[in-house]
């Protein structure tokens, strides 16, 4: 039958060590009993910092060194480095934009048109008429267009470019004056001559560029004499 034992102090009988029990016993301290005191004369002692909360022992944060081993309850903070090499996605960005470099391990969300991308397609040219046609479905703004325009089933070509910067253009037309093998050069997007004399063309059609618009771009045509034929224009566009 298990005994109490009463008393409101223990003390050694000799020396200054006391014992509680043998080797191999369970010294069992009660839930709800506190256990008093700085803990600062505690030696051998490696809790953690579960069971000292279980327990209900109250050390001061002043005595949270040494040998209670205070590194076995303290939380690790991770600090994570913010060096190059250990940075991460940037926030914000958008659809279709992507990372471009901003400095050393660092990036920056961009978008994907800043000299990224191209648009390849071709239009026809209704050559008995004036004014200005839309080319769009490009799906986005171009800095520049090449061209290559000919005549259907009549001989004549022409391959030019437009660029943005100070709306410029530039192209080489072939088979002028309905010379074959001759060329020339003009500052237009695409220009095409033919159905004339070797020293006189009577038809000539060309276009520029008019505006640079977001989905593509507006040409103005311009004829001369009385054409017939419709001119294809294949073009790149780019971003």
């Amino acid at each position: 039958m298990p005994s109490e034992l009463n008393v409101n102090k223990i003390s050694p009988a000799s020396g200054t060590e006391v014992s509680l029990g043998d080797s191999g016993d369970t010294i069992t301290i009660t839930s709800g009993v506190t256990l008093a005191g700085d803990g600062s004369n505690l030696t051998g002692v490696a809790p953690t910092k579960a069971t000292i909360e279980a327990l209900g022992i109250d050390l001061p944060a002043a005595n949270l060194t040494g040998t209670i081993h205070a590194d076995r309850y303290t939380d690790t903070v991770y600090t994570h480095p913010t060096t190059a090499g250990n940075k991460h996605i940037p926030t914000a960005g958008a659809t279709d934009q992507v990372l471009t470099y901003s400095s050393s391990g660092t990036a920056a969300w961009a978008d994907l048109a800043a000299g990224a991308q191209t648009y390849r397609s071709q239009f026809t040219v209704d050559r008995t008429t004036t004014g200005t046609q839309a080319i769009t479905g490009v799906g986005f703004a171009p800095k520049a267009v090449f061209a290559f325009a000919a005549r259907n089933c009549v001989r004549g070509y022409s391959t030019g470019q437009a660029a943005f910067t100070g709306n410029s253009h530039g192209c080489m037309f072939g088979d002028y004056n309905s010379v074959s093998g001759s060329v020339a050069f003009d500052n237009f997007l695409y220009r095409n001559d033919g159905n004339g004399s070797s020293t006189s063309p009577t038809i000539i059609a060309y276009g520029k560029i008019s505006s640079w618009d977001s989905d593509g771009f507006t040409i103005t045509k311009t004829i001369s004499g009385a054409p017939t034929s419709n001119l294809i224009v294949y073009y790149t566009c780019i971003g």
